[in-house]
């Protein structure tokens, strides 16, 4: 079931970006994501629920620059709270396309938890931003989820996530810093 879900997934990204061609300069614009990168982040939550992670990711061009497909790999410390048992390690896999049709960039990620689609708008040369909603899988509530992934230089990107129930009473915010190593 796992391999025919990776299938039809990776069809889906072909697609995209075989229909994508005439704004390759969309996804070409996100270069500044390409390489090898160290990775510090935190999660703290309004419940005192905190982890810590580090490790890189590593970004790639694939499909002859129409797809970016980057790896991560962390270790988790410091977990307290709900995150207490959290795996110590943990992967995952995620592709960022064009959308030409949305003219917006969609960032497809598996990971072992399962797949998640998230969409983009560009704001500056070096700012991607995401603002959604989801029925958060642990709490059963729905969760509006703000998200910035930004270059600050060439050697430094910054991802911060905040997400917040509907009444504000429970906020999660995930901050992630990237360095450059290669």
């Amino acid at each position: 079931m796992k391999h025919i879900l990776y299938s039809v997934l990776f069809c889906l990204i072909c697609l995209s970006a075989l229909g994508q061609k005439a704004n390759s300069d969309s996804i070409a614009s996100l270069d500044w994501m390409i390489g090898k990168w160290s990775v510090e982040a935190i999660e703290e939550d309004s419940d005192n629920s905190t982890y810590k992670e580090s490790g890189f990711i590593e970004c790639k061009w694939e499909l002859k620059k129409t797809v970016i497909k980057c790896s991560r790999y962390v270790s988790r410390s410091e977990s307290k709270g709900r995150y207490a048992n959290l795996a110590k390690a943990h992967s995952s896999i995620f592709y960022m396309i064009y959308n030409s049709d949305k003219q917006q960039f969609e960032q497809i990620r598996i990971s072992k938890n399962g797949t998640r689609t998230q969409l983009y708008k560009k704001e500056g040369l070096w700012n991607l931003r995401s603002k959604s909603s989801f029925i958060h899988p642990s709490f059963g509530y729905k969760m509006s989820n703000n998200i910035s992934l930004k270059r600050i230089n060439k050697d430094l990107i910054v991802l911060l996530e905040d997400l917040k129930n509907e009444d504000g009473s429970f906020t999660e915010r995930y901050e992630s810093t990237r360095r450059r190593i290669e």
